[in-house]
């Protein structure tokens, strides 16, 4: 007489030849088996608000990983409590080549400083202006100061630099601090002092007789010129505007000269 079967052993089975199917899938269908990803951490020291777990990594804007970790790291030695927040991606060494299917072995030393050295350098960009949402963006920058591989801790670290909302943020801020400085007051008392000056030098009672002595001189250049060179009779020129104190004086009385 054969043995009867135990549903529960059936039920346990089937359940588990389903998880591990769909397991599966999930492994080879994503190809994360199939990835070969080293893992390197970034010191930022601004904000990542919008950057998280499962953010992109991307290389001129080329997928090549993504976010595995984020810490936050509290500097003891600093008085000022400086705090440095350690990002850990994961790159797939298999998308990026150096030649034809010849994969670049990131997690060598001297080939990261190599590139290092070349200006490489990790930043935080805008991944959609709606969302708010960061990735880490690797890029050269040959401008960017030398910088030595650091290998004392656990993973390789790719140096950073300030995203442009940081760089315009020290700018603004730099701006600010610069401003403060300036002694408003004593700028505005300069100004009207200046004003002042401007304004009894145009009242000055000496402005009419030097105008007159200006119109004499320019009459006596006037008779000299037609005297030395000859020529036809004498016109009434600029001095001759300039003669008449009659002439003169509805414009001084204008600018408040004489009153």
């Amino acid at each position: 007489m054969s043995k009867k079967a135990n549903p529960a052993r059936i039920g346990g089975f089937v359940l588990a030849s389903l998880l591990l199917a769909v397991l599966g899938v999930a492994l080879f269908g994503s190809g994360r088996f199939f990835e070969r990803t080293e893992p390197f951490v970034c010191y930022f020291d601004g904000s990542i608000n919008g950057l998280a777990v499962g953010s992109n990594v991307k290389f001129k804007g080329v997928p090549i990983g993504s976010v595995s970790e984020i810490l936050l790291r509290f500097d003891e030695s600093d008085d000022s409590a400086s705090v440095r927040i350690p990002v850990v991606i994961r790159i797939d060494e298999r998308k990026i080549e150096k030649g034809a299917d010849r994969p670049v072995d990131l997690s060598d030393p001297k080939v990261l400083q190599s590139l290092i050295g070349r200006g490489l350098r990790a930043s935080l960009q805008s991944e959609s202006l709606v969302t708010g949402l960061l990735y880490v963006n690797l890029d050269f920058y040959p401008d960017a100061p030398p910088i030595r591989l650091d290998e004392t801790g656990d993973m390789l670290v790719i140096p950073t630099l300030p995203s442009t909302l940081e760089a315009v943020q020290e700018v603004m801020s730099r701006v600010v601090r610069e401003l403060d400085q300036v002694d408003f007051k004593e700028v505005f008392l300069s100004v009207e002092e200046g004003i002042e000056s401007i304004h009894e030098m145009l009242t000055s009672p000496e402005i009419p007789s030097t105008m007159e002595s200006l119109a004499d001189t320019m009459e006596s250049l006037r008779k000299l010129s037609h005297d030395r060179f000859g020529g036809g009779p004498a016109r009434p020129g600029v001095a001759a505007r300039f003669s008449g104190g009659t002439d003169l004086a509805p414009g001084f009385r204008s600018l408040g000269v004489g009153a």
